[in-house]
């Protein structure tokens, strides 16, 4: 079986959580890399990536892609 991609995504941060890269197999790029806006927010463009609570939560023009 072929795994389904469009939900994978990986989630690597800096030792000082300024900036964060998240690899997603279902865009063309293949990632994503974001700086830290504010304390539990990174920013690029139309992404972002929060931490809400115990979830991170990756959104494109404010629609949630993916939570974990």
């Amino acid at each position: 079986a072929v795994p389904d991609k469009t939900t994978s995504a990986f989630v690597i941060m800096s030792d000082d959580t300024k900036t964060a890269e998240v690899y997603l197999p279902s865009i063309a790029d293949n990632s994503v890399i974001f700086e830290s806006e504010k304390t539990n927010k990174w920013v690029n463009g139309a992404w972002t990536l929060e931490r809400i609570g115990n979830l991170l939560v990756l959104k494109q023009a404010g629609v949630i892609q993916y939570e974990q």
